[in-house]
């Protein structure tokens, strides 16, 4: 299969500019690092229609919760 190299750069830059997006607002909501808080940090994730036993599975509060 032969990709046209447009086609291939513009993914590229797309991919680059979510990843962008993603630590910019992971910096706003005072993340440091992704992986670590997804792990560790909890008191900074929140569930939003996320089914009661999964998100008490996980550990996570409903949004909303103090």
């Amino acid at each position: 299969m032969v990709v046209d190299p447009k086609v291939s750069r513009r993914l590229e830059d797309f991919v680059i500019a979510v990843q962008r997006e993603i630590k910019l607002l992971a910096g706003a909501a005072g993340v440091s690092s992704i992986g670590s808080s997804l792990t560790g940090n909890r008191e900074l994730l929140r569930a939003v229609d996320l089914e009661p036993p999964v998100r008490m599975e996980l550990g996570i509060k409903p949004a909303g919760a103090a």
